[in-house]
């Protein structure tokens, strides 16, 4: 706690302030050295105390100001990366539209790595919003099963129109946040995606390796059309090896989507009874699904609390303001000399300021339960993922014991053997459907176990960190606030004796 011989708080400051505008970054250290809250100005919450954040002049396109060029060292065994997003520039380019151009903010990705598979150890390259979503995109096709870091969400109102230079410091914040936690993950920092993003120069979606890297994408009509040509008997109805091995997609098969949704209502209805890992995973859904429900409710009270404890900072402010107020009435009238009023507007002006910069401080370790609650969408969607692949090789199963047992009836019937030609093709064709559906269900379900075990640990890290960081930073809130508060009494003629054992010992 002692810092130079000013105490200060024990957790770090955070990387980002707390999402209010009335939250302001002060000058001084609120919690250093008692003489400084001597001179902190008595004044309303719409005067001094709250400056206005500087502005750049709206021509200036480069935002110099937004973007430390600090980098964290990541572990080197699970993550060889230091990595940065910096220097946010406006850009601005023509479109289709004749005399309405696309206005955006690219930024500078700076990337330091000692993989071998990347071309140069150092790069920086220019990347937009788009492009992360993108690439967030391309890790949901490409990594079934695998908990992949949520990005930060779209605001078409602040990333397009405003673009207000406080959303978009904050989304540089976001945006690197990502970019390290994808860095974080064993299995996607060693993946193709994320090195052509890093490494590729000039424009990502003219990148010809970047273009490879997503699978193809069928037009909306083609499951429509191949639907009326499997039903009018034209096209086969069974998925071949190839198509099995990608998640249903209406758009590349409506028949195959509509018999596998299907197959998923019905399995809600009357659930199955499984063994092994899969009731054991399907356990870990169901408290996945309980625990994202008790963050959420979590989150939602933090919030609450952080608001609350803001406003009774203000509420000081205000009060501090009337006694001040009040004080100067009694020196202009004349009518009763005393330095009461300032002595208490001055303290409860120092305690509006100390809770503010205690929410700023909190915002940190309560971060960690706004990232669970991003964060378990996507542990959802992958052990979903799971589900939906062992529900194609059901549907696949089932498919094939309902022709066997129609091909056992049209063996002994004269003069079907076209249909029962047709049938045992049908019926090879869906044997090697199932091995590659079984093989697709097998890798998935590895991933949600390995994620699993991964989260736990992890898990465990986090919330022992934010739960003490938490901690502390409320005792040491609470030692400052009552400091304050103790040296108003004495200005006020208390016995310095009786609040002896309230005091901060340094």
């Amino acid at each position: 706690m002692d810092n130079g011989g000013e105490p200060t708080f024990a957790t770090q400051p955070p990387a980002h302030q707390h999402a209010h505008a009335h939250a302001p970054s002060l000058d001084y250290d609120l919690l250093g050295d008692t003489a400084g809250l001597q001179d902190v100005p008595v004044t309303s919450p719409q005067g001094s105390l709250y400056p206005p954040r500087p502005q750049p002049p709206p021509s200036a396109p480069i935002l110099e100001n937004f973007g430390s060029t600090e980098t964290v060292d990541l572990n080197s065994d699970a993550c060889p990366f230091r990595l940065s997003v910096t220097s946010p520039v406006k850009e601005t380019v023509s479109t289709k539209v004749p005399g309405v151009p696309d206005q955006f903010y690219t930024y500078l990705v700076n990337t330091s790595t000692t993989l071998s598979s990347f071309s140069s150890q150092e790069m920086s390259v220019r990347r937009r919003f788009r492009d992360f979503v993108d690439m967030a995109h391309l890790l949901k096709e490409n990594y079934r099963g695998y908990f992949v870091p949520p990005r930060p969400h779209r605001n078409m109102y602040q990333g397009k129109i405003r673009m207000s230079p406080t959303f978009i410091e904050q989304r540089r914040k976001s945006l690197e946040k990502y970019l390290r936690q994808l860095a974080a993950h064993p299995v996607i920092s060693r993946s193709e995606e994320l090195r052509v993003f890093l490494e590729a120069r000039g424009l990502l979606r003219e990148c010809m390796a970047w273009i490879q890297l997503h699978p193809v994408s069928p037009p909306w009509y083609e499951g429509a059309v191949k639907l009326i040509r499997q039903i009018s008997g034209r096209e086969r109805s069974v998925p071949t090896a190839q198509e099995v091995a990608q998640p249903i997609n209406a758009k590349r098969d409506m028949l195959r989507s509509m018999k596998e949704t299907m197959k998923s209502f019905k399995e809600k209805r009357a659930p199955s009874i499984f063994g092994g890992k899969e009731q054991a995973l399907r356990n870990e859904t169901e408290v996945m699904q309980e625990f994202k429900t008790t963050v959420d409710q979590a989150w939602k009270w933090a919030s609450i609390w952080m608001d609350r404890v803001d406003s009774v900072g203000r509420c000081y402010d205000s009060f501090g303001t009337a006694i001040h107020n009040l004080h100067n009435f009694e020196l202009d009238s004349g009518y009763c000399r005393m330095t009461a009023p300032a002595i208490l507007g001055k303290g409860s002006t120092r305690s509006g300021a100390l809770h503010r910069q205690f929410v700023n401080q909190s915002a940190l370790p309560l971060s960690h339960l706004h990232d669970y609650t991003e964060l378990m969408v996507s542990v959802l969607k992958a052990l979903h993922a799971r589900e939906d692949a062992l529900n194609t090789v059901t549907t696949l199963q089932s498919d094939m014991a309902a022709k066997k047992a129609k091909l056992a009836n049209l063996e002994s019937t004269p003069g079907k053997s076209k249909q029962v030609a047709g049938l045992n093709s049908d019926i090879s064709a869906l044997e090697n459907s199932i091995i590659v559906a079984q093989s697709s269900y097998d890798r998935v379900s590895a991933h949600n176990t390995q994620e699993m075990a991964r989260l736990r640990t992890t898990r465990q890290m986090e919330w022992q960190d934010m739960l003490r960081g938490l901690a502390t930073s409320q005792a040491t809130f609470a030692a400052h606030s009552t400091e304050v508060w103790c040296q108003v009494a004495e200005e006020l003629g208390a016995d310095s004796k009786l609040l002896a054992p309230l005091r901060i010992h340094k």
